[in-house]
């Protein structure tokens, strides 16, 4: 079920600054390549998500529900 439009109200909010903060900080950490991953894993989840349904909402495309999020830090084992 897809949070309501204030995310204040959403179950479980996700926050990318927790996610980031899990990544390891080696010599390059400062660059933006963990955004770009962390940006093009979610748009990868939600496409599949969306390729499983006939017809998607405007709601459908613009939410990222929990299943779309990461469970780990993209660029690590997790």
């Amino acid at each position: 079920m897809p949070c309501p439009r204030d995310t204040s109200a959403c179950p479980r909010p996700w926050k990318p600054r927790g996610h980031i903060a899990r990544l390891p900080r080696g010599r390059s950490f400062g660059n933006a390549r963990p955004a770009r991953g962390l940006l093009e894993t979610l748009i990868t989840q939600q496409a599949r998500r969306l390729g499983t349904l006939r017809a998607p909402s405007v709601d459908d495309l613009r939410t990222l529900p929990p299943q779309d999020l990461p469970t780990h830090p993209v660029g690590t084992a997790g």
